[in-house]
């Protein structure tokens, strides 16, 4: 999956003002060729860049937004049929919303605007809402993700410092081979299961795909299922998972599980807080909706890249007393992300700490040595008594 941190044209009425509009231009077209794990080939159909080239990707492109930028999606359909651009979850208005019957279609060798503004963080989806369930199974779907401020997910919630996106999705390779014959669709079993567009061991093997991190850091990520199949994510060893937000929005209570179920059109947006341990791989189970027998399984490798040694102006963060009792106070020189390890590696907690002094309680540690990474090399160590 390709990723967009917006940049392509940004037009500001007023200067230091949010009054930022950015704009995007795709096309959707049905003229892609998909290659598959064994060497074979079959067709989609999705959406890419506007460029020269003209090409579609499956999935298609990462689209990344800030909380409250003002975005405009010019497509041009460069295909034989209507299309829509669906924005999943995502709070626009009925006219925008990509619904063919209650917003517009773009219809062949046409173009079409879709206008809103990101108002809420999250993990989206975004896809053809023509015959949909044909043009799904195509390939006409891709992932959004909006940020909250200064690299949180939210205001006031998790920060983090790296982040992955993985869309799941399947199709069946007959209906993809000839979609001129395709079943009823309710006939549509998945045959071909994929990660970001990719399977089995195209994903081991594509170093884009390994989910990588320091010990310390704060890992964003996003998880969103486009498959007609049920999927099963079961986290990796070390990862210590916690996950904030479902569909878009905050969760009442963050959820501290070891997989989580995901149906078509889900998404999640979970931390990683990998220790010493974090190894092996995070496993993608999909099972059959009607029969939910397993079918396939896919592997995202995991990358443990130890502890940084980059320098940082962390190196300044100060943390007095030491040994500490009930509090642990925290002086930094600017905000930014830690979190706390017992002397083998486990993590115990994250954390976010602002420019200045802040008091953390550390009453409910037990006697021991700790240290504050901020997963970039600042390693920090203090005795709690």
């Amino acid at each position: 999956m390709s990723k967009l941190y917006i940049s392509l044209l940004l037009t500001c009425a007023i200067p230091h003002l949010a009054l930022c509009q950015t704009n995007i231009y795709m096309i959707s077209a049905m003229d892609g060729e998909l290659l598959m794990e064994n060497g074979n080939t079959t067709n989609f159909w999705g959406y890419g860049w506007q460029t020269q080239s003209q090409e579609i990707e499956l999935p298609a492109p990462l689209l990344h937004f800030e909380e409250g930028e003002e975005v405009i999606m010019h497509m041009n359909n460069i295909s034989p049929e209507a299309h829509t651009i669906h924005l999943h979850g995502m709070d626009v208005n009925q006219a925008n919303d990509g619904v063919p019957q209650t917003s517009f279609q773009v219809m062949q060798n046409q173009s079409g605007e879709y206008s809103f503004t990101a108002t809420h963080p999250g993990t989206y989806l975004y896809h053809c809402h023509v015959t949909t369930t044909l043009h799904l199974t195509m390939g006409m779907y891709g992932m959004i993700v909006v940020d909250g401020p200064d690299n949180t997910f939210y205001a006031g919630g998790p920060g983090f410092n790296v982040e992955h996106e993985y869309l799941f999705s399947d199709l069946m390779v007959e209906v993809n081979d000839a979609p001129a014959l395709a079943y009823p669709f309710d006939d549509i079993y998945p045959d071909y299961f994929m990660v970001n567009g990719l399977q089995g061991t195209m994903i081991t093997d594509d170093l884009n795909q390994h989910l990588s991190a320091h010990i310390g850091d704060s890992v964003a990520v996003r998880l969103g299922s486009m498959a007609y199949s049920l999927i099963k994510v079961k986290f990796p060893e070390g990862s210590n998972p916690v996950t904030y937000m479902s569909d878009g929005r905050i969760l009442p209570n963050a959820l501290t599980v070891s997989e989580l179920e995901i149906y078509p059109g889900e998404r999640f947006t979970t931390v990683f807080h990998p220790d010493a341990s974090f190894s092996g791989n995070m496993e993608v189970e999909y099972y059959s909706m009607l029969t939910k027998e397993l079918i396939h399984t896919n592997l995202v490798p995991l990358q443990n890249m130890g502890v940084s040694v980059s320098e940082s102006q962390w190196s300044e963060l100060l943390i007095f007393p030491n040994p500490a009792s009930d509090v642990l106070h925290i002086q930094a020189p600017n905000q930014g992300n830690f979190a706390i390890f017992n002397a083998q590696g486990k993590w115990i907690s994250s954390h976010r700490v602002q420019a200045g002094v802040q008091t953390l309680s550390v009453s409910h540690l037990s006697p021991g040595i700790y240290f504050i990474s901020n997963g970039e090399g600042v390693n920090k160590t203090f005795v709690k008594w």
